[in-house]
């Protein structure tokens, strides 16, 4: 039998209520010629019993226990025959010729990496009107940020302009050149995208013209949980990351050097009990101190965009580890939520103004 063109890999846990859609939008692809790898990841709910209902020759369906969503995602590298991998998880959906337009796209472009533009859907699939529902409005940014400089290499260092591994699409051989997806729970896709852009450059594309995704935002999103831990772990690939993209060289081994301050505490596991948390986040404060330092001795343009542009987004991260009194962060909260859910004409009242726009200026001053 003849290997595939494409594999679709899709990991499953505990989504019932979404993967017999997911599904759908796979199977009812304009392109055909795919193998379909679904990975249920040890799911208590129904997942199993809807995957089950589908008898599509081209799935290949595999049970596992509950591990989590890189070592699923990395299983279905191990299993893909394909030359391409496309990756969709099972709370998202491909629009209908996502596959067809890619991987044409990919054969007469040559291209290594491809991602594209995407809607956001709430629980029942519509589209979300709704622009300050996150992480839209953080969405929004980067994509000003890519029209504005058209440099992904900048742009991903202030933010995963991807979003999710289901934007991703990619030549099989990637993973003998860039490895595996690391397993961060909250950043293996950020730091997987990352490793494929300082790899490929040139053959690393961005679609940004085409809208072939919908991603759902709902409560059991990794984005709806800690955004502490999820902040610490952006900064772990950020510190890691920036030496690779590097052109000069005393550059690089001065970041290689400077990044053990950190890196050297990755592994250690959150627990505030023995402090090992907030070392975390001073080793991070401490690298920020350093990198505006370094970023004032580069002489290369290009390094110094990126590191600019890193620091940039390492300051706003190291900023919020300031605002560590609950009291002050409760205020806070309950002030964003206020302003976020207030009608427009309300909203643009004098005090929930006020109290929006000295938060934003606390942040990026």
């Amino acid at each position: 039998m003849s290997k595939p063109k494409l594999s679709v890999i899709m990991p499953a846990y505990n989504h019932e209520k979404y993967v017999g859609e997911a599904i759908k939008s796979v199977l009812n692809q304009s392109f055909e010629d795919f193998e379909f790898i679904i990975i249920n990841d040890g799911s208590t709910d129904s997942t199993a019993e809807i995957i089950n209902e589908y008898k599509d020759k081209r799935i290949k369906y595999y049970y596992q226990d509950n591990s989590d969503a890189p070592s699923t995602l990395n299983r279905g590298l191990f299993l893909a025959k394909g030359k391409y991998i496309s990756i969709l998880n099972s709370d998202d959906i491909y629009h209908v010729d996502r596959l067809l337009i890619l991987f044409e796209t990919a054969e007469s472009m040559n291209y290594d990496f491809i991602f594209t533009d995407l809607d956001f859907i709430n629980h029942d699939s519509e589209i979300i009107s709704n622009t300050t529902k996150n992480p839209i409005p953080w969405v929004d940014s980067l994509r000003r940020d890519y029209l504005e400089f058209f440099s992904l290499e900048k742009t991903f260092f202030y933010g995963n302009l991807a979003v999710t591994s289901s934007n991703f699409f990619l030549k099989s051989n990637n993973i003998k050149q860039v490895g595996c997806f690391n397993l961060n729970r909250y950043t293996h896709d950020y730091d997987f995208v990352l490793r494929n852009l300082v790899k490929y450059k040139s053959s690393f594309a961005y679609m940004n013209d085409k809208k072939l995704l919908l991603y759902r935002i709902h409560e059991r999103n990794t984005l709806s949980e800690s955004s502490e831990k999820l902040n610490i772990e952006v900064c772990s690939v950020l510190i890691n990351m920036l030496p690779e993209f590097m052109k000069d060289t005393h550059t690089r081994n001065l970041l290689e050097t400077n990044k053990d301050l950190y890196l050297q505490l990755e592994d250690t596991e959150f627990d505030d009990k023995n402090g090992s948390w907030q070392l975390k986040k001073n080793k991070i404060i401490t690298f920020v101190q350093i990198l505006k330092i370094i970023n004032q001795l580069i002489l290369d343009e290009h390094d110094k965009v990126i590191v600019s542009s890193s620091y940039r987004r390492l300051r706003l991260i190291s900023k919020l580890f300031y605002i560590n009194n609950i009291l002050i962060r409760k205020i806070y909260f309950i002030t964003k939520w206020i302003y976020d859910n207030l009608p427009t004409g309300i909203r643009s009242s004098y005090i929930f103004k006020w109290l929006h726009t000295k938060y934003v200026e606390f942040l990026t001053s």
